[in-house]
C-alpha cells in the first residue's frame, strides 16, 4: 500500500496507464474462468508505465479439474 502512490505519478514520476492495468487483471480473471484446470498464476515482473503494462515472466501451474457447484460467476460477499 506504500507504493501506491507511486502509480499515480507521485513525485514527479509519471503516472502509470490505469486503464492497461485493469485489463490485465481483468483478462486474467476470465483466462482462470475459463480454463478451470489452472491452479494458480504469477506474473513477474509486470512492468507498468503511462504508455502500457508489459508481463516479463509468468509462471502457470495445472491441476485436476474440480467441477464447481456454483454455475455463475463467483461473487463477493460478507
Amino acid at each position: 500500500m506504500r507504493a501506491a502512490p507511486l502509480l499515480y505519478g507521485d513525485g514527479g514520476r509519471e503516472p502509470i496507464h490505469m486503464d492497461a492495468l485493469r485489463d490485465l487483471v481483468a483478462r486474467m480473471s476470465v483466462l482462470a474462468d475459463e480454463h478451470p484446470h489452472l491452479a494458480s498464476m504469477t506474473l513477474t515482473p509486470v512492468n507498468c508505465w503511462g504508455s502500457g503494462v508489459d508481463v516479463l515472466g509468468a509462471a502457470i501451474r495445472v491441476a485436476p479439474h474440480v467441477a464447481r457447484v456454483d454455475a455463475d460467476r463467483r461473487l463477493m460477499t460478507d
